[in-house]
């Protein structure tokens, strides 16, 4: 038995105080502004014109409480997307998770990294 990992588990179970209030309600979808640039993320990375425009889909359903799946070509940069649209609800509109991710195993070294 790995106890370093039943350690881990104990840790990420407890919730931390910021999380657990009420998470801040939807911003109305008139108050939705499409990105016309995207962000500059880790290293200088910035997306791509295609998974801005991606994005830009995904907030706008967010926005209009639509529900949405994000099925690009494989290798087009969904993950990348993805952690784009978190990262735009954390830190835009302070939406602290949790957050349910269901990802291949292959793009899960890329998820611990965020």
């Amino acid at each position: 038995m790995d106890m370093s990992k039943i350690v881990e588990y104990q840790k990420n179970r407890i919730i931390p105080q910021e999380k657990l209030p009420n998470p801040p309600r939807r911003p109305d979808y008139t108050q939705f502004v499409k990105y016309e640039a995207g962000a500059k993320y880790k290293f200088g990375n910035e997306l791509r014109s295609y998974q801005l425009e991606g994005l830009n889909w995904i907030r706008f359903c967010y926005y209009n409480y639509r529900s949405c799946i994000l099925a690009d070509e494989m290798g087009l940069g969904k993950t990348v997307q993805s952690v784009a649209f978190l990262n735009d609800v954390y830190y835009n509109l302070n939406v602290r998770g949790p957050f349910l991710i269901v990802a291949p195993l292959s793009s899960k070294c890329i998820w611990m990294d965020t």
